[in-house]
């Protein structure tokens, strides 16, 4: 009976941009006038990463190209940092080639081209001033992207869990036999048909739909 979305697992490298609160720098005279009016030592700014790595050299001085041995993560920032209003979190899948050529992940182009790459979104959340997270739901991160003109990673069904094979008994060993189907259904023989190259298809996601993180 949950609530889900099924989507595209795109093979490439994950990417975090955020509009969201950071410490500034103080001037002294800032510094004295703080506790006595609204002069404030946090402001909203982008801020991103890899999936585990704050690539933002202010914030993180010791960071390098990492395993590309390019801050591919930086050139995503720029890319993204126009459409992120305050408090807006875009998680994504960066697929394709490097500017110097190199593969993201070898022969997933998902039909870029040489040389480039591109960005598709999975997973938006709002952080509120007190630092709440909420996660938008799946039409929610539909719209957005389309407000924004955003790639999203490809829907395959959303809806309640159960739905998607309704022909399949809701009893005993239901979840094994869900996840046959979806083998079946994504996995078994199957070239990426999104790739021009012949790779195989990466897999699927299922994501439950909920409020909080």
């Amino acid at each position: 009976d949950q609530m889900v979305s099924i989507s595209n697992k795109m093979h490439g490298t994950s990417f975090v941009v955020g509009n969201v609160k950071v410490k500034k720098k103080l001037s002294w005279w800032e510094n004295l006038l703080k506790k006595v009016t609204s002069i404030t030592d946090e402001t909203y700014d982008i801020i991103w990463a890899s999936r585990t790595v704050v690539k933002n050299k202010f914030v993180n001085s010791e960071v390098t190209g990492g395993y590309y041995g390019y801050d591919l993560w930086n050139d995503i920032a720029k890319k993204l940092r126009g459409c992120i209003p305050e408090g807006i979190t875009l998680y994504g899948e960066a697929v394709g080639q490097l500017p110097s050529g190199k593969w993201i992940q070898p022969g997933y182009d998902y039909g870029t081209k040489p040389t480039q790459f591109e960005t598709y979104i999975y997973r938006i959340t709002f952080t509120n001033p007190e630092g709440n997270v909420f996660e938008f739901s799946w039409p929610q991160i539909q719209e957005f992207c389309r407000k924004y003109d955003l790639k999203m990673v490809q829907t395959f069904y959303y809806g309640l869990l159960k739905d998607y094979a309704p022909q399949i008994p809701t009893g005993t060993h239901w979840h094994e036999n869900f996840l046959g189907k979806l083998e079946k259904d994504f996995m078994l023989d199957r070239d990426c048909p999104l790739c021009s190259t012949g790779v195989p298809e990466e897999g699927v996601v299922i994501r439950p739909e909920k409020l909080y993180s």
